[in-house]
């Protein structure tokens, strides 16, 4: 990946990204097929996709490898192992060239010591961010359950294949 410098008031389409962070993030350019995230790495950094697609994949116990979702720009990657601490749950590729807004942890770390005002707006947008994931996943497993269910398939089955649909939101 390709890093630069970048100010938050330059991104076009993040309007909702609080101000004040342009010396915490790097523009990152990542070309068509690189791994930003991989599967089981130690959380570390937040990034917002600011243009181009990225795709979500997991290995499976099994072995194959299963595309879980695309992700579009604007959506926040990486928040949810940053306050977990767990490590990253599933592969997360450039599927076009794409830039990438990289928060790291120790620039995170520094402007909550040095900007406390603007680094409680930054944790309060990424927690909405996350509530929204959060939500989005919980609407999109109702609505899978009741396709399935309508189609035919038990409710058992059928919620345990949208319990599939929660992971999707962790990368």
């Amino acid at each position: 990946p390709d890093h630069a410098a970048a100010g938050a008031d330059q991104v076009e389409g993040l309007g909702d990204l609080p101000p004040g962070l342009s010396d915490y993030l790097e523009r990152v350019s990542v070309p068509a097929g690189t791994v930003l995230l991989h599967q089981g790495d130690p959380p570390g950094d937040v990034y917002v996709l600011e243009s181009g697609h990225l795709g979500v994949e997991t290995q499976t116990p099994e072995g194959p490898r299963i595309r879980l979702r695309s992700i579009r720009p604007g959506v926040v990657i990486g928040e949810i192992a940053f306050y977990t601490a767990v490590p990253r749950t599933a592969d997360v590729v450039a599927e076009t060239d794409s830039v990438v807004l990289r928060f790291s942890a120790p620039s995170i770390r520094r402007l909550e010591t040095e900007q406390p005002e603007v680094a409680a707006e930054f944790h309060r947008w990424l927690a909405t961010a996350l509530a929204l994931a959060s939500f989005m996943s919980s609407a999109l497993s109702a609505h899978v359950i009741g396709l399935l269910t309508s189609s035919g398939l038990t409710a058992r089955d059928a919620v345990l294949i949208a319990s599939l649909i929660g992971p999707m939101q962790v990368a």
